[in-house]
């Protein structure tokens, strides 16, 4: 029996203040996701490209990921995750393949996340602001980070990182 997939049920992460209309959760797997890359989001291997625009609330894949109905996986080095998203506090749902820990770099806004916007699952390493995925849970990425409009990039650092969905918060 394949195990369940980890979920987003976060209230925290839910609550939003009143006239600040946040990012929805954002699914990552072909079941309920849609990516904005030109390439289609079907089950399997494929190599995605980022589109000339990425809109507010919208993520994409870049470089070969295997997609699944609840998740993306990574299947190299350098792929990423880009989206562009309106919250004070970016979330999401993480997993591994096997029983390594597998991380990504994180950056906000195209540079590494600045301390004072660090979620609790954010560390540094070589100057990186890094996610270390150590089993299936919600990953805190960005906390009191500025409210408004922002792109967050994840770049696994090699194959079984498992991106399930993001969740978003005010500050």
């Amino acid at each position: 029996m394949a195990k369940p997939p980890p979920h987003a049920a976060d209230p925290k992460a839910a609550e939003q203040k009143p006239g600040l209309v946040n990012t929805p959760e954002t699914y990552l797997g072909s079941e309920r996701g849609y990516s904005a890359s030109p390439e289609e989001l079907r089950d399997g291997v494929k190599v995605f490209s980022l589109p000339t625009t990425l809109e507010r609330n919208r993520y994409a894949l870049v470089g070969q990921w295997s997609v699944t109905p609840q998740y993306v996986e990574s299947t190299e080095e350098l792929g990423q995750v880009v989206l562009r998203y309106h919250a004070g506090e970016a979330n999401i749902v993480l997993d591994r393949a096997g029983d390594q820990t597998v991380s990504a770099v994180v950056e906000l806004d195209g540079k590494p996340v600045p301390a004072s916007a660090r979620g609790a699952s954010i560390t540094v390493r070589d100057a990186k602001t890094v996610v270390e995925v150590t089993g299936a849970e919600l990953y805190r990425l960005i906390a009191n980070g500025p409210a408004g409009d922002h792109t967050l990039t994840l770049t696994p650092t090699g194959p079984g990182w498992q991106g399930f969905a993001f969740t978003f918060g005010s500050s």
